[in-house]
């Protein structure tokens, strides 16, 4: 007979340990997906990647921070690319454009939305096409030397009839097949 709670306490003391001693936690996603997070601060939902033709591409999520302390992405690596840059859209005379920036702001107590038509991650110099499914390990630092490990899913992009206002134009089906 296996004693579960017995497992339980085992795993909880492991992970409080490895907190202690390099301020690191392992913790599931909401969509169960592990993460390797710095203490205070939570992956919220599915982290995804588009699949679309080419060397570029873009990836989303959603940080929370649960610290009593802002804190702020300054860079993000993945060996699928062989770079990228931390972007935002803005309106530049009545047009849609991207650009870096140099930092993303992750206040204490609140979440950072990376999503299309905001905020995102820019994949440049992608090595190969995606996969459907497939899972991406994408690795966030902060500016004070912490550092998030989270598998973001290739996803299909879907061409919307007509944009919304303020809109990309671009979804991501809600039931993928």
């Amino acid at each position: 007979m296996v004693d579960i709670n017995g497992r339980a306490k085992v795993r909880a003391a492991l992970v409080l340990a490895g907190t202690l001693m390099i301020g690191t936690v392992v913790a599931p996603s909401a969509a169960g997906e592990p993460c390797e997070c710095p203490v205070g601060v939570e992956l919220v939902g599915d982290p995804w990647v588009r699949m679309i033709p080419g060397s570029m591409t873009a990836g989303y999520l959603q940080l929370r921070n649960t610290s009593s302390r802002d804190r702020r992405v300054v860079a993000a690596s993945a060996a699928i690319a062989e770079v990228i840059e931390l972007h935002e859209h803005v309106h530049d005379d009545g047009v849609m454009r991207m650009r870096e920036v140099v930092g993303m702001d992750l206040p204490a107590g609140d979440n950072l939305a990376l999503e299309p038509g905001g905020l995102h991650l820019m994949f440049i110099g992608v090595h190969r096409p995606l996969v459907e499914g497939e899972r991406i390990p994408v690795m966030l630092e902060f500016a004070d030397g912490g550092r998030l490990v989270l598998q973001a899913e290739a996803r299909r992009v879907v061409m919307r009839d007509r944009p919304a206002a303020g809109s990309s134009g671009v979804g991501v089906p809600l039931h993928p097949h």
